[in-house]
């Protein structure tokens, strides 16, 4: 018996990722990275609703216009004042701030005036990868230093931590939530199907994490499709679509080309690479280590397998044949 396509209700609770939050909380400072799909917003905001009052949470969501310190700087300020609406000195910093250009030292300045009640705050600075200047990469180490005790600050990215993050990051200062942190669990994705009214078995749970490695988009469009044989065709609806519009399309057509060209290969290595589009106008030139160690760094579905030696998430293999219909200019 097949089930009609179903419309989603709940999200899953993700218990044990909660838990690693939880966990990682004293830090106060939390990196989350992962490629598009794997639920980096949605966890951030169940984590919230389980962790903070209601008013006592913000989500700051970024995108090109903030990149500069500038913008960025209204923007933080704005959040720290709707923590605190109450805190004159704030407001005042907030007013001037939005007819003046916000520099560093009013950022800190709003830092400052932050009260350190009893009160625990939450900071979510989501898609911190559009951020592309220098100047902010070298500011967050230290906003995050000068963060009142009772703020914790997450950020959500398509890419792992800028090179300033590196010293908090050896000192254990901050905690790192990585793609496989994010991937459901069997359990997890069978309380998700359970939840949403299609109740499922642990085998098939299994079956679903064969299927999708625990991506969340994968996941939900498993659901979506109606389909109860848990194997994926990623070409069908749903999928396909989040894809091209969310991903695929935000690329550069060199990367497009690259990884066209060496999809047709399981296992990738930067010799084999550099062979496989030797040949190709757009891509002369191009060293395959550089481009691969970039593919890695923006977390684009491709991952680490040994020294050297990489692999595509096997449903976004599965979707990048349907792309070599999409022109790519030579």
């Amino acid at each position: 018996m097949t089930f009609e396509q179903k419309n989603i209700k709940e999200q899953a609770p993700r218990i044990e990722l909660m838990e690693v939050l939880d966990k990682f909380s004293p830090k106060r400072v939390i990196y989350i990275h992962a490629p598009a799909g794997y639920g980096k917003t949605v966890s951030a905001l169940l984590w919230l609703n389980h962790k903070f009052k209601k008013d006592s949470r913000i989500i700051i969501s970024l995108d090109e216009f903030d990149n500069k310190i500038s913008e960025f700087g209204k923007r933080f300020i704005s959040a720290l004042l709707s923590l605190q609406p109450e805190n004159k000195e704030l407001g005042e910093l907030a007013v001037y701030t939005a007819h003046h250009p916000t520099s560093i030292e009013s950022i800190i300045h709003a830092l400052s005036v932050f009260h350190e009640t009893k009160n625990e705050y939450a900071i979510v600075v989501d898609d911190l990868h559009v951020i592309a200047k220098n100047e902010i990469h070298k500011f967050l180490p230290i906003l995050c230093k000068r963060l009142p005790q009772n703020i914790t600050i997450l950020f959500l990215s398509r890419t792992a931590p800028p090179d300033n993050f590196s010293e908090m990051i050896l000192k254990d200062e901050m905690a790192i939530v990585d793609a496989e942190r994010l991937q459901f669990t069997p359990k997890e994705i069978k309380m998700f199907f359970d939840k949403n009214g299609h109740h499922i078995t642990i085998k098939q749970a299994d079956e679903i994490m064969a299927s999708t490695g625990g991506w969340a988009i994968g996941i939900r469009a498993l659901f979506m499709s109606g389909k109860n044989a848990f194997t994926y065709d990623l070409t069908d609806r749903y999928l396909e679509r989040y894809l091209r519009t969310h991903i695929w399309e935000k690329w550069d057509d060199r990367l497009k080309r690259f990884m066209l060209l060496v999809s047709i290969a399981d296992e990738l290595t930067p010799e084999l690479c550099t062979w496989l589009t030797s040949d190709d106008k757009l891509l002369k030139g191009t060293s395959a280590a550089q481009v691969l160690d970039q593919l890695i760094k923006e977390n684009a579905f491709l991952r680490e397998t040994g020294k050297e030696t990489y692999r595509f998430h096997d449903l976004f293999r599965d979707f990048l044949p349907e792309c070599l219909q999409i022109p790519v200019k030579i």
